[in-house]
């Protein structure tokens, strides 16, 4: 790293707030877990990422596990927030949205994936990705009571159908990023629309036009 690149970097970063600083070194974070992997990530890379010291970079996220940890929480806030966005969209959209997202989304999907898989050896991320899915799980129990409530389809428990939904799409998605599913995101979305259809006695979903 340049020397002189390396002073004026330290210096910008100086001149931030405290939480302008540490929203920076998320954002580096991220860059660094989308080209290498949660489990190939270094502190080191983060630092030369970020342009920053390593002992800055430990001021903030003492270990490595809570700076993955904590850039996971900015990149799932985010993924919600999408959601948050379509509140004036009937129940019925929200929920295709919700769980087409993650079938249209390759590159966030990859993510998820991942963190899945390194969270297995990392307790603050693990507790972060579980605490995200649960989010999920609500946000999409929240709405099928709404699409009950409205009369679009029926289900006697929005708690349990967004748990089966979520595991569902969670495996078709894998699969589909891994490259077993035959033909693609058209057959993947096929399936989700018929899970839908199943789930909430709706067949309507099963005739839902479905991206290739």
């Amino acid at each position: 790293m340049n020397i002189h690149l390396a002073s004026d970097t330290l210096w910008a970063m100086s001149r931030l707030t405290p939480e302008d600083r540490r929203a920076a070194l998320l954002d580096a974070i991220m860059r660094v877990v989308s080209q290498r992997g949660f489990a190939r990530t270094r502190v080191s890379d983060i630092a030369e990422e970020a342009e920053v010291s390593i002992g800055l970079l430990h001021r903030y996220f003492p270990t490595l596990d809570d700076a993955l940890a904590e850039a996971f929480s900015v990149f799932a806030e985010r993924e919600l927030a999408d959601l948050a966005a379509r509140k004036g969209d009937s129940a019925r959209e929200r929920l295709w949205f919700a769980l087409d997202f993650d079938l249209s989304n390759d590159p966030d999907w990859r993510v998820w994936i991942d963190a899945f898989g390194e969270a297995l050896h990392r307790p603050a991320l693990h507790r972060t990705v579980e605490r995200y899915n649960e989010r999920w799980r609500g946000e999409l129990a929240a709405i099928i009571a709404e699409g009950v409530e409205a009369g679009e389809w029926r289900c006697d428990d929005p708690d349990e159908s967004s748990t089966r939904l979520l595991a569902a799409v969670d495996g078709i998605a894998v699969h589909l990023t891994l490259g077993g599913i035959p033909d693609g995101k058209k057959r993947a979305n096929r399936w989700l629309a018929e899970a839908l259809a199943r789930e909430l006695g709706d067949p309507s979903f099963a005739q839902l036009p479905v991206s290739s």
